[in-house]
């Protein structure tokens, strides 16, 4: 069934789907971003260069989960 919607709900809702994209694309260029640092810096190890991506991504999710607590109140 469909439901009756504001205006302004529509717009939120397009502003969160643009958002998600823009988030994707963002991380997409980070990972582009750490390979060219990697490769700026010599490091050809296939195994550190995995785990210096797997550490930037939890620093940035450590961050954002931080940034999100201080928004809303933390979980406990």
């Amino acid at each position: 069934m469909l439901e009756e919607m504001k205006v302004s709900d529509l717009i939120k809702m397009v502003h969160q789907f643009h958002e998600k994209e823009i988030l994707q694309v963002k991380k997409e260029n980070e990972e582009l971003q750490l390979y060219k640092e990697l490769v700026d810096t010599s490091l050809t190890d296939q195994e550190l260069k995995r785990e210096y991506i797997a550490l930037k991504h939890r620093l940035a999710d450590a961050e954002k989960e931080l940034k999100c607590w201080r928004e809303h109140g933390t979980p406990f």
